[in-house]
């Protein structure tokens, strides 16, 4: 199972209660893209929401819903209200006019804040999708119409909640990026178990990253001592070899002996072998005054 399901799963299981139930039962009808007079049904991939729509119908309208499956790809739930007289008392219900072809969302139905997020949760299980942390942070509504698009991204406003709208084909898309937004977006739809999965998803990855830098850092030095001491053994050797090795001032043929007898020690370390007292930087200054004596 999904990500996504499994979030499903954990929302079919809150269960509200009075003005709530009827909030999330209007966010499942509104958004399945089969609502009117005419035809009003849920397709789903999920078992627990055709449930779901099916309890929520009996429970606010008495209506029982009938629930079929089937598919050619994969296996689809279909909750469909077939009775006229039904779907004529659940349009009503929820203050809708059936001879009305103009878009309406009836806003008292989610006047409270615990009735938003009920009816937020219901448009997510009706057609709501959210990634796998592990690859990525997005979570997203598909909405069939702009005015549709606009008052979902209304009410999530009055949660706190800032989406993006885009619009992919025929339908409009209601999503939210980066990982702090879908953990609000999953609070909001009262999935707790899942924002703290995402939470400790995020706070892997940021671990995971930082031990990334600094082992790239740590490669990086150790690049960068190598090829210096490369340099600085290849200097001290020309000037060997070409007899100007003993031309060299006191000070700087000690630092190129500490630094042949040492091939592999860093700077702090060849410091500490030093005769006499000597920080980093001139330890490095000498050395770099040999690679220079060496290229002329």
């Amino acid at each position: 199972m999904s990500f996504s399901q499994d979030v499903k799963t954990e929302l079919c299981g809150v269960k509200p209660s009075g003005c709530c139930n009827k909030a999330e039962c209007y966010g499942i009808l509104l958004f399945n893209r089969m609502f009117s007079y005419n035809s009003m049904s849920l397709l789903t991939e999920s078992e627990e929401v055709a449930i779901k729509c099916a309890e929520l119908l009996k429970h606010n309208f008495n209506v029982v819903a009938k629930i079929s499956s089937g598919g050619i790809k994969r296996d689809m739930y279909k909750v469909a209200v077939e009775d006229e007289a039904d779907r004529l008392k659940i349009l009503l219900g929820f203050g809708h006019n059936p001879e009305d072809s103009n878009p309406f969302f009836n806003k008292r139905i989610i006047s409270k804040e615990c009735c938003i997020s009920a009816f937020v949760r219901g448009a997510f299980l009706a057609s709501g999708t959210v990634s796998d942390p592990s690859k990525s942070y997005r979570a997203e509504i598909i909405v069939p119409s702009k005015p549709a698009a606009d008052f979902l991204a209304d009410v999530l406003l009055k949660r706190g909640l800032v989406c993006n709208i885009s619009k992919r084909s025929n339908n409009y898309i209601i999503y939210f990026k980066e990982s702090e937004n879908v953990e609000d977006f999953l609070t909001v739809m009262n999935a707790t178990t899942h924002t703290l999965e995402i939470m400790n998803m995020r706070i892997y990855k940021d671990m995971r990253n930082r031990a990334n830098r600094i082992r790239n850092c740590e490669d990086a030095n150790i690049s960068k001592t190598v090829n210096a001491a490369v340099r600085q053994k290849t200097a001290i050797a020309k000037l060997k070899a070409s007899g100007a090795f003993e031309l060299l001032p006191d000070d700087l043929k000690e630092v190129a002996t500490l630094r042949i007898s040492y091939p592999e020690a860093s700077l702090n370390e060849l410091c500490q072998l030093h005769k006499t007292p000597i920080n980093r930087s001139q330890l490095n200054y000498k050395l770099n005054k040999i690679i220079a004596y060496s290229e002329k």
